[in-house]
C-alpha cells in the first residue's frame, strides 16, 4: 500500500493496484514545495504530499478560496480538482513556513476547445469584416496572414 495513494484499500499488505493519484502531485516538506509552479488545465486534480513535518496548504489568492489542513508526515495533505480557471497562489501557514520558502503557484488554464493548426479566440470585434460562422476556432496561417495586412 502506498501511503501517497488515494483511496487506498487500506487493508491491503501488497500493491493491489488499487490506488488512484491526483493528475498532479506536489512534495512538501521541510521549509519547500516541490514543485512550487504548476502550470495545469481546468478540470486537473492536484495532491500535496507530505514526506515530513507539519504542513497544510492555504491558498492565499485566486478565484476560488481553497484551504487544507494540516497534517503530520509522511502523509497526503490533500488534494484538490481545480474547475475554475486563474492564478491560485498557496503558502504553508504553519509558523514561519511561508517565510522560510513554502510558497506555491498553480495557473489553471481553460482547455483549448481547438485541434490542430486552429487557435481559440473568446472574443473577437462582433462588428468584423470578415464572414464568420460562430465558431471561435481560428487557422493560424489565417490568424497570421491578418496579422501581416494589419502592420
Amino acid at each position: 500500500m502506498d501511503i501517497y495513494g488515494l483511496n487506498c484499500n487500506t487493508s491491503a499488505i501488497y500493491d493491489d493496484g488499487s490506488c488512484e493519484y491526483a493528475d498532479h502531485r506536489v512534495e512538501t516538506g521541510m521549509f519547500y514545495f516541490s514543485s512550487d509552479s504548476l502550470v495545469i488545465d481546468v478540470g486537473e486534480s492536484v495532491q500535496w504530499d507530505n514526506v515530513g513535518g507539519y504542513h497544510d496548504v492555504d491558498f492565499t489568492s485566486g478565484p476560488v478560496d481553497i484551504y487544507i489542513p494540516p497534517v503530520s508526515g509522511p502523509a497526503v495533505i490533500g488534494s484538490y480538482t481545480f474547475t475554475v480557471p486563474g492564478i491560485y497562489e498557496y503558502i504553508c501557514s504553519i509558523g514561519s513556513h511561508e517565510a522560510l520558502g513554502m510558497v506555491g503557484t498553480i495557473i489553471v488554464e481553460e482547455e483549448n476547445p481547438c485541434s490542430g493548426d486552429f487557435i481559440f479566440i473568446e472574443d473577437y470585434p462582433m462588428n468584423t469584416c470578415i464572414v464568420l460562422d460562430g465558431n471561435q476556432c481560428f487557422y493560424n496561417d489565417d490568424i497570421e496572414a491578418l496579422q501581416d495586412i494589419i502592420n
